[in-house]
């Protein structure tokens, strides 16, 4: 009886392990107080932008955009450093826990392999 409840648990935990693994990590991965502030700011200088008129005012026009064009590209820096680093994390957990799973199984099978 305990060999068909580890047997069912392992196949339910290799076959669930990428989705649990994917809900942690995303807890822990969460936005950070200085990326939404940057979002906002992102936001705020686009709509100036949108206000004011390229052909009356190109100078100020041109100064707003080039602090956008400057927050987008830390936006995306500080996004493609999160996304790097949280796909990094899952890939080790996911292959870990198969990896601790297929050991177990193995180990399981060789010592009910010596029982008589």
């Amino acid at each position: 009886m305990s060999l068909l409840i580890l047997a069912t648990s392992s196949c339910v935990l290799d076959i669930f392990v990428a989705c649990i693994v994917k809900i942690v990590i995303s807890w822990f991965f969460l936005e950070s107080n200085e990326e939404q502030i940057l979002r906002k700011d992102l936001i705020n200088t686009k709509k100036e932008m949108n206000s004011i008129s390229i052909v009356d005012e190109f100078s100020k026009y041109a100064k707003l955009q080039r602090k956008y064009i400057k927050l987008q590209a830390i936006a995306k820096q500080q996004i493609n450093a999160r996304s790097t680093s949280k796909f990094k994390l899952e890939l080790f957990l996911t292959y870990g826990a198969w990896i601790i799973n297929e050991r177990s199984c193995s180990y399981i099978s060789y010592r009910l392999s010596l029982a008589p």
